[in-house]
């Protein structure tokens, strides 16, 4: 079991990233709380809920992998928050929303696990990375994601490999959050998937070769 992160009226404007957040009745839990940012986690294999909103809003969830969840991959019981680049993969529901959310930024949305299966007709545009078809959110918001991944986001530029902090340079601050997951693995605290350049689960001196080969750019 590694920790649950629930947070109840936090200061706002907090950063949660880089955890890995597993085998808990939940996952993480931001209550009465805004403009948060829940990057590059992996949650996943939590009883119940993945990650959850409730109350507050105005929050950034981005470039987590959250999966095999029992009840939810994301539950958002608040609004106005803005929700891309995620894996949402084999959850019991990938996602349900009761209030008004983005669940892409006018580009690019979500890798959804079940998406083939509820859009079988569905085609890429042109090569772009993006079905055809908007994923819709269950829930009574009835939100949707206009724009959702053929692939999963690491895949993106957006999302790509060696950025860990999704500013979309490749620089010294990546470095230092490269070198605090070196010698990681899948389930470690400190392991996070943008330093798995192979996505073989382990972080170690091949990733290193392939992120100095992108440093800089």
């Amino acid at each position: 079991m590694t920790p649950l992160l629930l947070t109840y009226g936090i200061p706002d404007g907090n950063l949660i990233t880089g955890n890995t957040v597993r085998g808990n009745s939940s996952g993480i839990g931001l209550y009465w709380s805004y403009d948060c940012s829940i990057e590059h986690n992996l949650v996943t294999q939590n009883e119940y809920i993945g990650v959850r909103i409730s109350e507050g809003g105005g929050h950034l969830i981005y470039g987590n992998t959250i999966s095999e969840n029992g009840w939810y991959g994301i539950r958002a019981r608040a609004e106005g928050n803005a929700i891309h680049h995620n894996n949402l993969i084999d959850n019991g529901d990938n996602a349900w929303s009761e209030e008004a959310n983005s669940w892409d930024d006018d580009a690019e949305g979500n890798y959804w696990s079940d998406y083939e299966e509820k859009y079988p007709d569905a085609e890429e545009i042109d090569s772009t990375g993006i079905w055809d078809t908007p994923y819709e959110i269950p829930g009574d918001a009835g939100d949707k994601d206009s724009y959702p991944l053929v692939e999963p986001f690491e895949n993106y530029e957006i999302g790509r490999k060696g950025d860990f902090n999704g500013d979309g340079a490749i620089d010294i601050f990546d470095f230092v959050l490269f070198a605090a997951a070196y010698r990681s693995e899948l389930g470690d605290d400190n392991y996070n998937a943008a330093g798995d350049f192979n996505n073989d689960g382990h972080i170690d001196i091949f990733d290193f070769v392939l992120f100095a080969a992108v440093y800089g750019t």
